[in-house]
This record gives C-alpha cells, structure tokens and sequence, in this order.
C-alpha cells in the first residue's frame, strides 16, 4: 500500500531532527537530501525527494524546490514538535504548581520555564523547587544590574544551587523568553599557550593541543613558535579549534600562558608575517581556519597538513561518525582554489593532525601548504582520492 503523505512527513521528520543541532533552524537540502536517503527507510535519492517534499507541502520547510532535482541551496526548517513525553508534560504540570505560590510570576513564565525540559530529563523532581527559585534569583539580580560584570560561570555559580555550568548549558531561547539574557554577562577569559623563541621566523597555530605538545617537544631547538588553546582546563580538549577561533578573533586580549622558551609578546606572535594554521584535515577545521583568516588576514595553512594531504591522497583516512567524534560535521564551499581543493579531500574522509610524526613536524614547521605545492613537493590536490 502506497504511503499517505502525512506519513512520509513523519519519517522525513524524524530523521532530520537527528542531525539537528539544539536551537538550528536551517539545513542545506544537499545535506537533507542525503541524510534522507542514507536512512534505511527510504533508501533512494528518488524517495528522499519525495519525502522530503511532503515537509516542504506541510510548510514544515521552506526552500527553492525544483522538480527533479529538489532543493536548492538552504532550506528554513519549521519542523512539527514532537509529541511531549509523559515526564516533559509532568514537569510542566510540576512548574505550574511551584509558581500558584510566587508572587513575582509573569505572563510566559510557565511556558518559558517548561521549555527549559530538554536539559532536564534527568533533574530530580525533588530539587525543581530548588531550580525555580534559582531562575528568579537570577532574573531579579540581572534585572537589579547585579551581575557586575561577573562571567556566565562565576554568576550561574553564585546562587544557591551552587552550579557554574547551569546557565550555560539550559536552553538559551528558553532562558531569553523567561527574561535571563545571560548576553549580559561577560565572557570568560580566553586562555593560550605559547611556546618558541624571542624572534621566531614562523608562528603556528595548533588546533588540538596534544598536538601542541608533540610540537614543541620537536621543535625546542628551531625558530618557530606555537600557540594553543585549552580552553576551561588542560583535560578539557573537545572543541579545541573552535576555542582556538574564539580566542583569535575575540574583542577581548586572550591570556598567554608560556609553555616553553621565550616567545615574544603575544600580539607580536599573531601580527607575524609568517602565521600559519594547522588543525584537523576535515570540514570544521577548514572552516575554523577560514574564520580566524577573516581576523587575521595574513593566516595560512601550514605545510603540516602536507601528510595529512598525503594520506588521503592514498586513501587513507577516517569516515565522519560519533566513534570518530565527527558525527555532524556539514559540507560547504569556497571560491579559494586551494580550500576547495582541500574541501575535496576530506568531504568523506578526515585527518586528525595527531597524525603527523616528529620527523615531519621537524622539517615542515617553517613553511606554508601553499608554498610546498608551488615548488611542487606535493602531488596536486585535485588528483587526490576522494573516496
């Protein structure tokens, strides 16, 4: 028996609610259009367009649909709710009840705090009163201009609760719509780690930092120097890159913290003529190299990523999935020759510059990718395997 649109909708539904990050609104329909078809329940690409399209029917999508082809460019995700569990609709019914004996309670304050559910499918019931009291200990210290200038960690730890992650890690939108702007508070302090000589004739910076290490370790005697980031602690490595973006292109001076050597001053470090990236060779470390470029236009890929280049070329390499710590990493263009290139080589397949052994690091550290592939010590990109 054929199935009814309203039932395509549902799984199409389903399976993009997957890949969606908390608070994403928009997907590209290349990248729908192939997470529908990958599914078991679907299976074609000829299905996933019609699956796809019964969401864009529903107006649970908003794109440029072409026939035959599907959509283009980015779509406007407006997907259907899913139905509320049980626990979601008796923590609701527990809110309202905690809120008939407040006296500050304002229109969307049930509704708002209710929304915060998602986080808390593991909070025990009897610590909710704890929690609200907290939300409108934090709402009435804002709104007093109380935070003074305190950091998102050090006010969510300043209540009764006692917990610094808290305002960070409940949903934002849910937050703003109970009246905690926590944009109010200011943002922790940006942390690097330096290392190298007084007058480096090369400055990289290291996405990951075990790389870092190996790095400096090899390098103790040659001119270059090394910046790293750890973020919220030396044990705290995920996301490293993108702290490392945050820190180079942020309004405040990031703090450095001397490793090894004595490098200069760390606005002469990153103002170098000779600074250079090198992270993982896959889609979001390319994209964070892009995004510290716009603040550092002088930043270019470092020769290092040479064998990581090399292995893919090879087909070596590791596919994007949750063993990997890769599972939702989207695909995107530029017009620079060489990024496209590069996005070629790992749109499947991914590096880890963890990868790349001393001797490499020894005799690539001072160069530029750009300037290995002009005196053609390396194959050119566009013959690299891509599967």
């Amino acid at each position: 028996m054929a199935m009814r649109p309203d039932e395509r909708a549902e799984i199409a539904r389903e399976i993009l609610r997957r890949y969606l990050r908390s608070g994403q609104t928009t997907m590209q329909g290349a990248s729908a259009l192939k997470r529908l078809e990958s599914d078991q329940q679907i299976g074609t690409l000829i299905d996933a367009r019609l699956f796809l399209k019964a969401l864009v029917d529903m107006g649970e999508v908003e794109c440029t649909w072409v026939d035959r082809q599907g959509p283009i460019g980015l779509m406007t995700l407006k997907l259907a709710p899913p139905p509320m569990s049980a626990a979601e609709a008796e923590w609701r019914a527990l809110v309202a009840d905690l809120l008939t004996t407040r006296v500050d309670v304002r229109q969307g304050d049930a509704a708002a705090i209710g929304n915060l559910w998602p986080k808390l499918v593991d909070w025990p019931s009897w610590c909710a009163a704890d929690l609200v009291a907290a939300l409108y200990d934090f709402r009435t210290r804002l709104e007093a201009g109380e935070c003074g200038g305190k950091t998102a960690y050090l006010f969510s730890a300043s209540g009764r609760l006692a917990s610094s992650k808290l305002l960070s890690l409940l949903p934002k939108p849910a937050l703003q719509a109970f009246g905690i702007d926590t944009t109010l508070l200011a943002d922790p302090p940006p942390y690097v780690i330096v290392a190298g000589p007084p007058e480096p004739q090369a400055v990289v910076l290291v996405e990951n930092p075990e790389a870092f290490e190996s790095a400096v370790a090899a390098t103790a005697d040659l001119p270059v120097a090394w910046v790293s980031t750890y973020g919220f602690g030396i044990a705290h490595v995920e996301g490293a890159g993108a702290r490392m973006a945050a820190a180079i292109t942020s309004l405040v001076a990031p703090i450095p913290l001397v490793r090894a050597g004595a490098p200069p001053p760390l606005d002469q470090l990153l103002a170098h003529q000779r600074l250079f990236h090198w992270g993982d060779l896959d889609l979001a470390g390319l994209l964070i190299f892009r995004s510290m470029q716009v603040a550092r236009p002088q930043l270019r890929l470092s020769a290092l990523y040479q064998p990581m280049i090399a292995l893919r070329q090879s087909g070596g390499g590791h596919p994007y999935a949750e063993a990997t710590g890769k599972p939702k990493q989207d695909r995107w263009t530029s017009n620079d020759p060489l990024i496209s290139d590069l996005l070629a080589i790992c749109a499947t397949r991914a590096v880890d510059q963890e990868y790349v052994g001393v001797g490499a690091i020894r005799s690539l550290a001072l160069k530029a990718l750009d300037e290995l592939i002009f005196d053609q010590n390396i194959a050119p990109l566009t013959n690299s395997r891509c599967r």
